[in-house]
This record gives structure tokens, C-alpha cells and sequence, in this order.
């Protein structure tokens, strides 16, 4: 039996675009910590400003136009 959780849409973005999570929350102006309760799901409603903060974050740093419904549930 695995207990392996589910990766949220924004964990898989930031892995398939070789992301490193650091430079995410940096550019979000956000702490690490911050970053990772949002990446594992364990905030679930997380704000609209902090998900468009990640988002242009994400899309700075990959260089993919990624919106908030393709990162967010």
C-alpha cells in the first residue's frame, strides 16, 4: 500500500519545468515554507494574490504562459 500523496498541479508544473522551488517562492515574494504547504496541498484554499503571485512567478521562470485554473484546482 503506498502513502505516497498526490502531487498538486503546481508540484508537477514546477517538476516538469526543472523549477527549483527556492526560486519559485522568491520570485512569489513568499517563504519556502510558505511555498511548500501550497505545493503539497496542505493549504487548501490558498489566496486569489498569492495564487497570481506562484502563477507569474511559474511563468517568469519557465517561460510558459500558465494560468492560475492550470496550476490551481
Amino acid at each position: 500500500m503506498s502513502t505516497a500523496l498526490a502531487l498538486t498541479e503546481l508540484e508537477r508544473f514546477i517538476k516538469k519545468h526543472g523549477l527549483k522551488p527556492a526560486q519559485v517562492a522568491r520570485e512569489a515574494d513568499m517563504t519556502r515554507q510558505q511555498l511548500v504547504r501550497i505545493r503539497y496541498g496542505r493549504v487548501k484554499h490558498p489566496h486569489v494574490s498569492t495564487k497570481g503571485a506562484i502563477t507569474d512567478a511559474c511563468s517568469r521562470l519557465s517561460g510558459v504562459n500558465v494560468t492560475i485554473e492550470e496550476l490551481f484546482d
